[in-house]
């Protein structure tokens, strides 16, 4: 490409050099006329070359530059982005009901001697115990590393990593207050609420789209996407919502999905198929009960 544009410029100055040579005799008789020709001539050769040269110059930055961006877009395979929420809450409760202790005490006293708790659980029950909570100030921190990368036209990658930190507060220790899933640590809600200062797997995922006989399919396999979903990305401030509704799943869980677009099937938009599988609580890993033996 640049060769033939230097090439260009030259038979140009050559075409006009012949066109001044060959006019009539007439002309060339007035010989300042023809230098100052020349003069011309030579002026404009020099702003072509000028030209030419500067044409390169900006031909090697611009190579350079989209040598950088191809070179990128090849081997570099996953996106990032950040979420960061600082968060404050003023927390007040009045009246909350517990039961009261001496009841608790009496039923870990006999709690090795199954009657005697049931006889203790069928009362009569002491009046429960009342107090108020009050926190006029809390403020957490919570982070999100996002991840995207497309591995080939089928098959996606999708990520999030997230840390969610009480300030002050480091332990990860909870107690109970009455709710499972919010209170006691487990699987499910180890980056939904927060949990001392460690980073916590959120989502990390594949999915692979294919056709089948013209109907979409695609099959997704890893931590699902399952926080954070429709309705609650929105309080959350979330740009990565969640593929449930939140007010009937927002549980972490590990597990796959098949799903079967059928939109142009049936000729009805958002019909669609879809199959899921998760595993949302395993206690067979990690403990000295996988040792014990019932032979």
């Amino acid at each position: 490409m640049r060769s033939s544009r230097v090439f260009s410029t030259k038979v140009v100055a050559l075409l006009l050099s012949i066109i001044f040579i060959a006019t009539p005799v007439s002309y060339a008789a007035n010989s300042q006329e023809i230098e100052a020709l020349r003069r011309e001539l030579k002026a404009i050769q020099q702003k072509l070359d000028a030209l030419e040269e500067s044409k390169e110059e900006d031909y090697d930055e611009l190579d350079d530059r989209l040598g950088k961006v191809e070179l990128h877009s090849a081997t570099d395979k996953i996106s990032f982005s950040v979420d960061f929420r600082t968060r404050a809450d003023s927390i007040h409760y009045q009246d909350i009901r517990v039961a009261p202790q001496s009841l608790i005490n009496s039923l870990l006293a006999v709690s090795g001697d199954l009657s005697t708790v049931r006889s203790a659980m069928a009362g009569p029950f002491p009046s429960p115990e009342k107090y108020d909570l009050n926190n006029d100030i809390i403020y957490t921190n919570k982070f999100n590393l996002n991840m995207k990368g497309k591995v080939n036209p089928s098959l996606n990658f999708m990520g999030r990593i997230s840390a969610y930190k009480v300030f002050g507060d480091s332990t990860g220790v909870q107690y109970y207050a009455g709710s499972p899933g919010g209170d006691v640590a487990l699987d499910g809600n180890s980056a939904s609420l927060p949990h001392g200062d460690a980073l916590h797997l959120d989502r990390f995922y594949f999915i692979y789209k294919d056709s089948l006989k013209d109907i979409p399919v695609s099959f997704s396999l890893g931590r699902r996407p399952s926080t954070d979903g429709m309705g609650l990305e929105y309080a959350e401030y979330d740009v990565e919502g969640g593929s449930a509704v939140a007010t009937i799943i927002n549980w972490q869980f590990d597990g796959a999905s098949l799903s079967f677009n059928l939109e142009e099937a049936t000729e009805v938009q958002g019909a669609s198929l879809k199959f899921c599988y998760g595993v949302g609580y395993e206690n067979g890993w990690g403990n000295s009960g996988a040792l014990s033996s019932s032979s």
